[in-house]
């Protein structure tokens, strides 16, 4: 859609994601806001089939992740989502503590782990 001068002098694209025709989807398309030097993702409106915003999430206080063995990545610590279907609707979620680069055995990704949750994922 575009690219604009963030206040540091930093470029921010903007990007519209609209689904195909025939894909069962909930919003009628997603438009993002990417940081340019990082590809930070800063904003997410939600828009409904009418093209409506119905919804729209923010995130900030990025940190820098880097991994043996990956390449860097940075990761909001806070999203804001703000529900417009309903008046005064907003979640905050703020990560204080975080690890990357852990093991995560396998089975957990699996549909069953999925549809059962606790011992079908290896955990009591």
């Amino acid at each position: 859609m575009g690219t604009r001068p963030a206040e540091e002098g930093e470029l921010i694209h903007r990007l519209r994601l609209t689904p195909k025709p025939e894909a069962p989807v909930v919003y009628g398309r997603l438009e993002l806001e990417i940081r340019d030097s990082d590809c930070a993702v800063l904003l997410i409106d939600y828009f409904d089939q009418r093209g409506t915003l119905i919804r729209e999430a923010t995130f900030s206080e990025f940190v820098r992740i880097e991994v043996e063995g990956e390449r860097p990545r940075t990761v909001p610590l806070k999203t804001v989502v703000d529900d417009y279907l309903i008046e005064g609707s907003r979640t905050v979620q703020v990560i204080e503590t975080y690890e990357f680069g852990l093991a995560i055995p396998p089975e957990r990704f699996t549909l069953e782990c999925l549809v059962e949750g606790g011992a079908a994922c290896g955990s009591s």
